[in-house]
């Protein structure tokens, strides 16, 4: 929750500083960077969920084998 607050505030502080700036000789309205900046956040936050549920995967299948271990160790006592 923090994170996307944090987003759309650097996203509000770069809008408006594009606002403020006057335009650039190369012809990129306002409209078309604030597009190329709020793609760049969504490319980001994708890109960082899908490493998290990577890892995450990971570390379950590791967790599942120990897991395994540790039963198969208590039924061998038993």
């Amino acid at each position: 929750m923090k994170t996307a607050l944090r987003l759309i505030t650097c996203t509000h502080i770069l809008l408006n500083y594009t606002a403020i700036t006057p335009s650039s000789s190369s012809g990129i309205s306002k409209g078309a960077l604030a597009g190329i900046i709020l793609g760049a956040i969504a490319c980001a936050v994708t890109l960082s969920a899908i490493v998290s549920i990577l890892i995450l995967r990971i570390r379950l299948r590791d967790y599942r084998a120990l897991s395994k271990r540790r039963n198969g160790e208590y039924l061998i006592m038993s």
